[in-house]
């Protein structure tokens, strides 16, 4: 079967992590041996792989940042490859960018601007490793109230401020949102997910395959938030008349609402909240589930 896509993207946040961890773990045996490191860490090579995988070599990461105008821009889209993302939405009139990497700077960011929207690519050489005190990272500001998307395959994200609604998909690292306001849907496949002190005024849809969810906040009046093996706690104080339905599979419930209680087997529900009708499904395979008054 040929390989789609997002296959391959996974594939390359998999073996990008497995790598850091193998070498880190090398280094530690090899210091713990009393092997003296008499080469700086740039000079230093190992391989990953068969023969033809290319040789992969450490560096000191270089920075650079460009402004770019954000009159005509409605939208941001950034794809990540490797390396952490920060995202800031704020008072801001142009579009700031930040970056570290391995290697040439330059050669590492790439902007288009095609009907309204600008597109963001970050995509540090892949044969370079930073492992500094200023690893591969991407800032990013914009002004409050542009919608967002961001794709980060090996690498976590940090994400504050007003936006008119951000998509978040991450493979393999953490996602942390403070301060946020608007519509958000995040999926992470190999790593949690954190929401606090969240307004949101869309949908709300939070998926984590392999992590733990922690949100807190008003969910809005359309939330849903799925974890596979993790454990999902909620605080919340909703400014609707929420309809809550969920279920856990292995796994304790609790909650601090009055009348939000299990239902029978692996179900719980009940209804929070007074104003406008909305609600609020949470599942769970493996975890406990927290809901509690924010």
């Amino acid at each position: 079967m040929k390989e789609g896509p997002q296959t391959s993207r996974k594939a390359i946040a998999i073996i990008a992590f497995a790598a850091a961890g193998a070498t880190l773990v090398a280094m530690l045996v090899a210091i713990s041996a009393g092997i003296a490191w008499r080469l700086p860490l740039s000079a230093i090579p190992f391989q990953i792989g068969g023969p033809n995988v290319q040789t992969v070599s450490f560096a000191p990461g270089q920075s650079a940042s460009k402004t770019i105008p954000a009159a005509g821009v409605r939208a941001v889209e950034i794809d990540a490859p490797i390396g952490s993302v920060s995202l800031t939405a704020t008072s801001t009139s142009a579009i700031g960018l930040h970056w570290t990497v391995a290697g040439q700077p330059f050669q590492a960011l790439h902007t288009t601007l095609q009907g309204g929207v600008l597109q963001i690519d970050f995509q540090p050489p892949r044969n370079l490793v930073n492992f500094g005190s200023n690893p591969d990272h991407l800032d990013v500001t914009i002004p409050s109230g542009l919608a967002a998307t961001a794709q980060i395959d090996a690498g976590a994200m940090t994400v504050q401020g007003n936006f008119a609604s951000l998509v978040a998909t991450l493979q393999a690292g953490a996602l942390n949102v403070q301060n946020f306001r608007g519509a958000l849907t995040a999926h992470d496949s190999m790593g949690a997910i954190n929401v606090q002190q969240a307004t949101i005024t869309g949908p709300l849809s939070l998926t984590a395959n392999m992590g733990a969810i922690t949100f807190a906040g008003d969910p809005g009046l359309a939330a849903t938030v799925r974890a596979d093996m993790g454990a999902v706690d909620l605080e919340i104080a909703p400014r609707g008349r929420l309809t809550v339905q969920g279920s856990v599979q292995m796994g304790p419930f609790s909650s601090g609402f009055p009348g939000l209680g299990r239902t029978g087997g692996n179900s719980f529900g009940g209804t929070i909240g007074s104003g406008k009708p909305g609600y609020l499904n949470v599942s769970d395979q493996m975890g406990p589930v927290t809901i509690d008054q924010y």
